[in-house]
């Protein structure tokens, strides 16, 4: 039976070789870089949208351990007559917080934290006269390293590089 050195001192070495290993997820956060597209049924009433951003970008730093430096925030306001629930058009403010992140670099409990907490930012923010409807979603969307970067990079090569 081979055993694994537990994180070695080879830098290239990740950790070691757990697949939920700490160690691993905070290598691999050193170049994460995540993308938050909210979208908003057309009645929602943004005060501050530059709170906003800033705050989705403080929750995904804090719950998620992204690098603020390169997270980007983008909203896209919905026509009424395109937003449906149930069958009938929406009449209450409605929301969709999608993020993407590097796959395997949160835990399931860092995931529904993020999920948690950013309902309740978006609730109390956008639900004035509590007309925030509870349909509205946040989604953690896991990609591979290898399928999205920036700088002309994949979050693989980046992690490669290290």
């Amino acid at each position: 039976m081979t055993m694994r050195a537990a994180h070695g001192p080879d830098t290239k070495t990740a950790c070691c070789g757990i697949a939920n290993c700490a160690k691993r997820r905070s290598v691999e956060r050193r170049f994460d870089m995540p993308i938050l597209t909210l979208k908003l049924s057309a009645n929602a009433k943004m005060n501050n949208a530059s709170a906003l951003a800033n705050d989705l970008m403080a929750l995904s730093s804090q719950i998620l351990q992204k690098r603020a430096e390169v997270t980007s925030v983008v909203f896209e306001h919905v026509a009424p007559e395109r937003w449906w629930l149930g069958g009938e058009l929406a009449d209450a403010v409605c929301a969709q917080l999608d993020i993407r992140v590097t796959q395997g670099t949160n835990s399931q409990l860092e995931k529904s934290t993020f999920v948690a907490a950013a309902f309740d930012l978006l609730s109390a923010q956008l639900g004035e006269d509590g007309r925030f409807d509870a349909r509205s979603y946040v989604t953690v969307q896991e990609v591979p390293a290898s399928d999205w970067g920036y700088g002309g990079k994949t979050q693989q090569q980046r992690k490669v590089a290290l």
